[in-house]
């Protein structure tokens, strides 16, 4: 869990290192087992599926040349990677792209959250949800 920033330049220094990783972008619940005293943590949701219509405001669409389709072809997690530094968003390129699979993935127009913008709204995601 992030700390509360306590001036504008803390809160803007803490989105722009936000790290965007599973654990943040998926909430977990636990489980815990009484009597082994186990206790197992299990992601149950996605927030950019939960706030997909509010990420729909930054979606950009980016025609791909020739050689830019065949490099990405079947290749969603080597452009979540390029765009924002982590493999993460791999399935929400797929959904943009109205893919079901990464054997569907072959866009001559790529979909995708602009990179400038996306960090800006995951950090109003996580306020609204509580976590920063």
């Amino acid at each position: 869990m992030l700390s509360i920033p306590s001036t504008m330049t803390d809160q803007i220094n803490q989105m722009k290192n936000l790290d965007i990783s599973y654990r943040v972008l998926h909430p977990s619940c636990y489980l815990t087992n009484e009597e082994t005293d186990t206790t197992i943590e299990i992601p149950y949701s996605s927030l950019t599926n939960k706030y997909r219509d509010f990420l729909s405001n930054i979606v950009i669409r980016m025609p791909l040349t020739h050689e830019w389709q065949l490099q990405y072809r079947f290749k969603p997690k080597m452009i979540s990677q390029e765009l924002y530094g982590t493999t993460e968003l791999w399935n929400d390129i797929l959904i943009l792209n109205n893919c079901v699979r990464v054997a569907d993935f072959k866009p001559k127009v790529l979909s995708v959250y602009d990179p400038d913008e996306f960090k800006e709204y995951i950090n109003q995601i996580l306020i609204l949800e509580k976590v920063i």
